[in-house]
């Protein structure tokens, strides 16, 4: 068996043919993108069938400091402060919840999140009292960081 390794920095997608690999692997890399079902429709493309997604994310907040104090602190913020503050590289914000309907939309299967840090479900019960209204009702935000297996 011969294994071919891509690893690219830049994670430019464009340069890898279609259908040209089985297995894509990332780690605390897709909290990062903005446009995370643009990227999943183009890894899509680029695997052969049945390939297989296995990625972990780091749903925390990334800032030095706050995110031991305050691992979920990039939640209290709403859609317009939290975009005149972010930088380049900055997290997304998606929670598993969100990352698992883009995968359905887009027609992966074999869907799966599997936690990987979960959270003190005391601060999960003070957190959704103090997060913007579109994360109030979401199920997935004990999870500080999970898997996001599928395939295509």
């Amino acid at each position: 068996t011969v294994v071919k390794y891509i690893h690219d920095p830049d994670f430019m997608l464009n340069q890898i043919p279609l259908g040209s690999f089985d297995i894509f692997i990332t780690q605390a890399v897709l909290e990062h993108f903005d446009d995370v079902e643009c990227t999943f429709q183009k890894v899509k493309e680029k695997m052969k069938p049945n390939g297989v997604l296995s990625n972990l994310v780091d749903a925390a907040s990334h800032t030095r400091y706050i995110k031991d104090i305050d691992p979920c602190n990039l939640l209290r913020y709403s859609d317009t402060i939290y975009n005149v503050l972010k930088f380049d590289g900055s997290p997304n914000r998606l929670r598993a919840s969100h990352y698992e309907e883009i995968f359905k939309i887009l027609g992966y299967d074999n869907i799966n999140i599997v936690p990987n840090r979960i959270l003190d479900i005391e601060y999960v019960k003070g957190l959704k009292e103090h997060i913007s209204a579109k994360f109030k009702h979401d199920d997935s935000l004990n999870m500080l960081s999970f898997y996001l297996l599928a395939t295509n």
